[in-house]
């Protein structure tokens, strides 16, 4: 762990509200939660509109929503040099941009095969629990595993953090004396660093399946619109 005096002196917390990561996050969720809005406007009767709100519900209240806030904290733990808690920011990052990208390839199956059927099973499983023995979403590590179809070393990233957050005695022993030597000689943790590229190919991979969700939901949103429905935010990506 950093101490003040470790610190970069031209460290600013509140930079990251300002950042290019945060902004886009913003404008996802400003569209995709003016699509929500729609089944509280409107009679919603038929299977693809369901289908297509509860992709939009998670992709906002599952992807965006607690996305802003792990990068928000992503930021502040990196400049404490604090990889423990970095392990698990990162690892729910990827839980919540595995269920993303759940949603977003059941739309493309959608698309490639018209299997409505399917594809409202899927939404439908995306908002419900997993409980072992019985439940009916799914589980977090199916989840991970769906990544692999666009990051190969998605699962074993995954089992990385979780190792090193549940690991055995000497795996803690080791991590924790690493941890205090590189704090000795003021150096960022390796364990931070030799993550940083994968989180950001998260960060691309999870913007990318929100930028397609986002279009798939725009009708509603542009049906809201035209029936003049104040609480619709303006489509700020233009």
């Amino acid at each position: 762990m950093r101490k003040p005096e470790d610190q970069d002196p031209n460290f600013d917390p509140l930079a990251f509200w300002d950042s290019a990561q945060h902004k886009e996050l913003i404008q996802f969720g400003d569209r995709i939660w003016a699509a929500t809005q729609y089944g509280n406007k409107f009679i919603v009767d038929d299977t693809l509109s369901e289908s297509l709100l509860r992709l939009a519900a998670v992709a906002y209240y599952q992807g965006v929503a607690p996305c802003l806030q792990l990068e928000g904290a992503i930021y502040l733990i990196k400049a404490m040099n604090l990889e423990y808690p970095y392990a698990g920011l990162v690892r729910t990052y990827m839980e919540h941009a595995g269920r993303v990208h759940k949603a977003r390839t059941a739309y493309g199956k959608f698309l490639d095969s018209s299997d409505l059927e399917r594809f409202n099973h899927t939404s439908l499983r995306l908002v419900q629990p997993y409980v072992a023995g019985g439940g009916s979403g799914f589980n977090i590590l199916t989840l991970i595993d769906g990544l692999c179809d666009v990051s190969e070393e998605a699962r074993d990233v995954y089992d990385d953090l979780s190792t090193y957050l549940h690991g055995d005695m000497l795996s803690h022993m080791f991590r924790r004396k690493l941890s205090h030597i590189v704090g000795i000689v003021h150096k960022v943790s390796p364990f931070i660093s030799s993550h940083e590229e994968y989180l950001n190919q998260l960060r691309s991979i999870l913007h990318e399946d929100l930028a397609t969700l986002a279009n798939a939901v725009q009708p509603f949103v542009t049906k809201m619109k035209s029936n003049g429905h104040p609480s619709v935010k303006p489509n700020t990506e233009g």
